[in-house]
């Protein structure tokens, strides 16, 4: 998931939960926190996802067949 449809998702969410305390006749207070407290799970939900597909992801073999040649001088590659 990018980090913009993330961020998309998690303010959908916080203005979903805002909607429902100032409906439920939360104050501004609980409404903050409450607000809060949905995007601080739902980032470390997304930090979770994150950690955990990198470490499930196999790594992926060093490309030795590529038509560049390396500059060892420079540490770029030539064209």
């Amino acid at each position: 998931m990018r980090l913009t449809v993330f961020i998309g998702f998690m303010m959908t969410a916080s203005v979903i939960m805002g909607v429902v305390s100032y409906q439920a006749g939360a104050s501004a207070g609980v409404i903050a926190l409450r607000v809060m407290a949905v995007m601080v799970v739902l980032q470390l939900g997304y930090f979770l996802l994150l950690l955990l597909m990198s470490l499930i992801s196999p790594p992926k073999p060093a490309d030795t067949d590529s038509p560049a040649q390396v500059d060892p001088q420079a540490g770029t590659q030539k064209q």
